[in-house]
């Protein structure tokens, strides 16, 4: 555990874990984890405020969308998020952009209990996978509970998503990743996409995915004390308050009991110490079973979605970048986007990105990752 990761578990301890009450309001936990970090743009990036709402393309408009549950749909007219472009991309919307649409794309769905965090706050994880991933990012900025509670998540994800197709962004060359939260609706959304017999996308990356809300998991219990941010004994009220009367255990709530069949290959990251741990594994084990390719990683003591401070903390970075490799491997470039960014990027920072994987170092990479051959060759 390097001291980089060790400073900002003390801080997530201090800051959310230590005052966390069960009977705190809502405003008091969206005031604890609202603190968003400074994120500059990366250099020759933009960061555009968009919308996206189903079009033409398919014959599907948002009064037709299906209803996720048999209570009435809450579906809105479109659905509001945050583009951030790799250099050369087009203002999206211009005629540019039509022209070049169909390039790899990361619909990113954020974490928070359905409940709090937003767009804002998970910039920093947001551009590390950018940077690492080579690829655009819309991440969505879905209604949040209780003000709009299930399934309203899962309509805003599954309207994106749509959105998305009917661009003319094939599904092979759109990953769909989230975290906590944002992990189960990942999951939930491509659930619900599957049974409408839409094409799946060619990835799907899940960052310490809360997975079932009915609290099962052991290590609920036996990582109550080693986990930085949660108690497993102290429930903050966040399923309840997206849930209302939804039994805990719906597939759509709890992708953990679902069918996992036919799901696109699954990149999984989790910490051992954390109590969502088997939230990780338990959905791992069930979707390999039902004959989903996934790569599960855990990592040693590390915070509930260490992810997000990457590049401060060398074990987040470490993955973000190995989750980037798998994307790569799965979701199919376009012609163009090889020649665009060898161009715009020049090879010091593709050193310094990647040059963690790169190394058998164990102190530069502790996960021992294997160098992709295809990355070198396309760094040389």
């Amino acid at each position: 555990m390097s001291w980089q990761a060790r400073v900002v578990s003390s801080i997530i301890r201090r800051r959310i874990k230590n005052p966390q009450q069960a009977e705190d309001s809502i405003d008091k936990i969206r005031a604890r984890f609202n603190y968003p970090l400074p994120t500059p743009v990366p250099r020759r990036w933009r960061r555009v405020a968009g919308q996206l709402s189903p079009g033409p393309a398919s014959g599907t408009v948002t009064s037709a969308l299906p209803p996720v549950t048999d209570a009435p749909s809450t579906y809105m007219a479109s659905v509001g998020g945050e583009w951030l472009l790799p250099p050369g991309s087009a203002q999206p919307g211009s005629a540019r952009w039509i022209s070049e649409v169909d390039a790899p794309t990361i619909l990113y769905l954020h974490g928070g209990g359905y409940c709090f965090c937003s767009v804002t706050t998970h910039r920093p994880l947001v551009k590390a996978l950018a940077l690492a991933t080579r690829m655009r990012i819309f991440t969505l900025e879905y209604r949040l509970a209780p003000e709009h509670p299930f399934p309203a998540a899962i309509e805003d994800a599954l309207m994106a998503y749509r959105a998305l197709l009917d661009l003319g962004i094939s599904p092979g060359r759109i990953a769909v990743a989230g975290d906590s939260a944002g992990g189960g609706l990942t999951l939930a959304m491509t659930i619900v996409a599957r049974e409408l017999g839409w094409p799946m996308p060619g990835a799907l990356y899940l960052l310490s995915p809360w997975t079932d809300l009915a609290a099962t998991g052991e290590s609920l219990v036996s990582n109550s004390q080693t986990d930085a941010m949660f108690s497993g004994g102290v429930d903050n009220g966040s399923s309840r308050r997206y849930l209302g009367d939804v039994p805990p255990t719906n597939p759509l709530a709890s992708p953990l009991y679902a069918d996992l069949h036919g799901l696109p290959p699954i990149c999984v990251q989790a910490s051992n110490s954390e109590v969502l741990r088997d939230d990780a594994t338990r959905l791992a084990d069930r979707a390999s079973a039902a004959g989903v390719l996934v790569d599960v990683r855990l990592w040693e003591d590390m915070p509930h979605v260490w992810q997000l401070y990457a590049p401060y903390v060398p074990e987040a970075q470490a993955a973000i970048n190995a989750a980037g490799v798998f994307l790569r491997q799965y979701v199919s470039p376009a012609p163009s986007s090889r020649s665009t960014f060898r161009r715009a990027l020049p090879r010091s920072f593709l050193q310094t990105t990647y040059g963690r994987m790169l190394t058998n170092d164990k102190t530069a990479n502790p996960m021992k990752i294997a160098p992709d051959a295809r990355l070198i060759q396309w760094m040389t």
